[in-house]
């Protein structure tokens, strides 16, 4: 168990504490002035997973409750229904019992509860003429934030919320000295979480949250890791849904007439925190803003991950009996192996998307999914998990689509009592594929978007966009704590390259298809390639 209030609680007298406190934060509101409410840490999830917050006897009535909507074909048994009267060893069987027999139950009625109180704040709040937003799970993607804090972003959205703040906070744990927090992998942990939410919630108004500096928790990524800050802010500005042109977004109506309308994945950017900056640094970080936030490419040179709901909804089934790799775990390995993925769409919208698609779980799709990838006119990479023998089989199910497959992993011998960590840093235990195999599809992506592009992916990665002019623009993101200098083959003849970034300031001299530029440890430089 752990400590902090619990929003969803009843009170003593049996009311809910969420009506209460809807109306005195519209009385506090309305005193202050204020605008709205932000909805931060505790309110949507509370303070740690499901699988340990909460299993006092008012959250069990509230269970049988919603299990008795939900029509549940059996009774709780003894050991979960009886008061647990102060001895914590019958509360952590109760909470062992639930987890182990009743997770589903658990995870929906906890995304229910949670769409019951953010429905109440907002017509509440709307109703005195204020907003408010929502922070995102603990920065986890969709699925994590179903299955490990309980709340569907899918309703939560519905719930007509105006807006959520994603907490991708990637520089400031590259700082972290908790074990497993600084992973080189982060980056795109946190970049891939910010595009998934979008394609889980397409209209819902999205504000990253990217980390400047806190004086209060003792971190300073603004004068401790500038080049790390600067990628991430050009990073999370520069990755995109697909989306039909009939429903543009910002940063113009995105793409020419005959290519699909690209919506970046953010509405907008918090810095976190903005207190003790000077007018240097506000400077500093203003023309990087503008700098990332600046025109929309043409066309995202790039797979496009295909989002289906219907996926992550088997996908909770499925990562509890077998404990598969995540969806959200499997595209960001990918992408920190330098596999180009720069955009989303979602699997209704196939007939707006142009050039090679990802779908990764892809044996997770209903019947009706599959074959519409089947019909799309362009490349398919799709990577699933069958229980074949041969890791890493590989097959055409048409010319251009490829299906990559690994075997259902070995179980632990105690499959239902596995218990997570509870630190969002940390990952939950899933079973990767064999060393090998990821790596073949990064590069069966290349060959799908750009085929003769080569570079050292132990050292960067790289994100490419054609400009309206037909130039390509090339970030290049270092993994790296050192300065190093890859050569990028791009597999086509250069007449030159202009470095657009402000470092470094020697000037590039293309040899062929070849060049080669120095990055800053763990930083990005951003480069037009001009095509001879």
């Amino acid at each position: 168990m752990t400590h902090g209030l619990n929003a969803l609680a009843r009170l003593s007298a049996g009311t809910p504490f969420e009506d209460i406190w809807a109306e005195k934060l519209v009385q506090t509101l309305r005193y202050y002035g204020f605008d709205g409410w932000q909805g931060a840490d505790g309110w949507g999830p509370l303070n740690g997973p499901i699988f340990e917050v909460d299993f006092s006897d008012g959250m069990i009535a509230q269970f049988g409750d919603y299990r008795a909507l939900v029509s549940a074909p059996t009774p709780l048994p003894e050991v979960v229904t009886a008061p647990w009267d102060g001895d914590v060893a019958r509360l952590n069987a109760r909470a062992e019992w639930i987890w182990r027999h009743a997770r589903q139950e658990w995870i929906g009625f906890y995304a229910d509860r949670w769409a019951g109180f953010w429905g109440k704040m907002m017509t509440a709040l709307h109703a005195a003429g204020k907003q408010a937003v929502i922070n995102s799970s603990w920065g986890r993607a969709p699925f994590e934030a179903l299955y490990r804090y309980g709340v569907d972003v899918r309703k939560i959205a519905a719930t007509g919320v105006d807006g959520m703040i994603v907490e991708s906070v990637a520089a400031g744990l590259s700082l972290d000295p908790r074990p497993s927090a600084a992973d080189p992998a982060r980056h795109f942990d946190f970049l891939t979480m910010l595009m998934l939410t979008r394609a889980c919630a397409p209209d819902l108004r999205l504000i990253f949250l990217h980390n400047v500096h806190d004086i209060c928790e003792e971190w300073d990524a603004l004068r401790h890791v500038p080049a790390v800050l600067e990628k991430e802010i050009w990073s999370l500005a520069n990755v995109w849904h697909t989306r039909r042109r009939a429903r543009p977004r910002t940063r113009q109506d995105c793409g020419f007439e005959d290519e699909p309308a690209y919506a970046p994945a953010a509405d907008g950017f918090l810095a976190c925190l903005g207190d003790g900056i000077t007018p240097e640094e506000w400077k500093w970080l203003r023309d990087r803003w503008e700098f990332s936030f600046g025109d929309a490419p043409a066309r995202i040179v790039g797979a496009t991950l295909v989002w289906s709901d219907e996926l992550m909804d088997a996908e909770v089934g499925d990562f509890t009996q077998t404990r598969r790799p995540l969806s959200h775990r499997l595209l960001f390995e990918l992408m920190t192996l330098g596999a180009p993925v720069g955009a989303t769409v979602r699997i209704k919208d196939l007939d707006a998307a142009t050039g090679p698609l990802l779908v990764v779980n892809a044996h997770l799709l209903p019947a009706e999914q599959w074959q519409a990838l089947v019909d799309y006119d362009g490349p398919v990479l799709a990577i699933g998990g069958q229980p074949s023998p041969h890791e890493g089989e590989r097959r055409e199910v048409r010319p251009g689509f490829v299906f990559r497959t690994f075997p259902a992993p070995p179980l632990p011998a105690d499959l239902a009592g596995l218990i997570d960590s509870r630190g969002y840093w940390d990952h939950m235990m899933q079973r990767l594929p064999a060393a090998a195999f990821l790596p073949a599809c990064a590069q069966e992506l290349w060959e799908m978007v750009m085929p003769g592009v080569s570079f050292p992916v132990s050292e960067v990665c790289l994100a490419l966009a054609e400009l309206a002019d037909g130039r390509l623009r090339v970030a290049i993101k270092s993994k790296q704590w050192l300065y190093c200098k890859p050569e990028i083959d791009l597999g086509r003849a250069i007449e030159r390259v202009d470095v657009v970034s402000e470092f470094p300031l020697v000037r590039i001299r293309p040899d062929g298809s070849k060049f080669a530029v120095r990055i800053p440890p763990r930083g990005f430089v951003v480069a037009d390639v001009t095509w001879r």
